[in-house]
Order: C-alpha cells, then structure tokens, then sequence
C-alpha cells in the first residue's frame, strides 16, 4: 500500500522534495540603497541562489536583534505560488530566516499542528490558569483560522519536505 507521501508524489511526478523553480525576494526594510526592488532567481538552483540572496543581506540585518522584512515569492514546480514574509536577522542572532524551504515547512507545520509548538506547550503546562487559557486559545484560533486551508496544507508540507510529520 502507498503511503499519502507517494500518492502525493506519483500524482505530481516527482521522485523527491517539490523543487523551488522560482523565487523573488524583496528587502523591505535595511539599508535605503539594498532595498532597490525585487530579485528574481530561476531554473534549477532558483532555490539555492535566493537562499544565497537572504544570506547575503542578512549580513547587514541589525546586529544587536531585531530584524529586517523581507518579501519572498515562490513558484514550486507544480505551478504552486506562496507569498510570505521573511523576518532576516543578522547572522549572529539566533532564527535567522535564511532557508527558503525551512520557512514554508515551519510555517505550514505550525498551523497544521500548532499543537506541537513548543512555545504553545509551555503555556499549556504553566501553573498559571491564565497562560493556560492563552495557550488553548491560540490552538483554537489558528486552528479554525487555517480550517479551510489544512488540507492544501498539509499536501505541500508532505511535498516540499517529505521528513516533516
């Protein structure tokens, strides 16, 4: 019996991870003069090469924490398009949103399952009935926020990484 993966997979054609085909990046905050309009990366390595892109700028994010916006949109080799924001921090903070793929699955994987977040859990097993209350609250609304969505969802996590359950 095939596993949802390899249904998936079959019906798309591929033999592996979704590939990246297209990807526009956007500095949205920074230094004025490296905000000068979206960079476009094509073909085979489009993926590698705006991964490359978002770590060359992070090296001009602030230094002491925060971060820079930045506008990503991607064209998966199914035709799918995602439009997100990238939070690019200097390379010496932690979470530096540098990996295009890790991006998407951590954005999916957290609304699919915000269950398992760990940030979400230790509210749920504070002592605090307040934070408790917090925790459960943002289960339920990003649950029924993403409702609608879930299953194209969790069809392309499974497709851009197949490792992610």
């Amino acid at each position: 019996m095939e596993s949802v993966l390899e249904v998936l997979q079959e019906a798309n054609g591929l033999t592996g991870p979704l590939a990246i085909t297209k990807v526009a990046v956007r500095r949205a905050e920074g230094p004025i003069a490296l905000c000068d309009g979206w960079h476009l990366f094509e073909g085979a390595d489009a993926e590698e090469s705006g991964n490359a892109y978002l770590r060359d700028i992070s090296q001009t994010a602030p230094k002491d924490g925060g971060y820079d916006k930045t506008d990503v949109k991607l064209t998966f080799a199914n035709g799918q398009e995602w439009n997100a924001r990238f939070d690019v921090k200097h390379p010496s903070q932690p979470d530096n949103d540098t990996n295009l793929r890790q991006h998407v699955s951590d954005f999916l994987y957290f609304h699919l399952h915000p269950d398992k977040i760990q940030w979400i859990r230790d509210l749920a097993a504070s002592h605090s009935e307040y934070e408790r209350r917090k925790a459960a609250g943002h289960i339920e609304s990003i649950r029924k926020m993403f409702t609608d969505d879930a299953p194209a969802f969790a069809e392309l996590l499974a497709l851009i990484d197949p490792d992610r359950k």
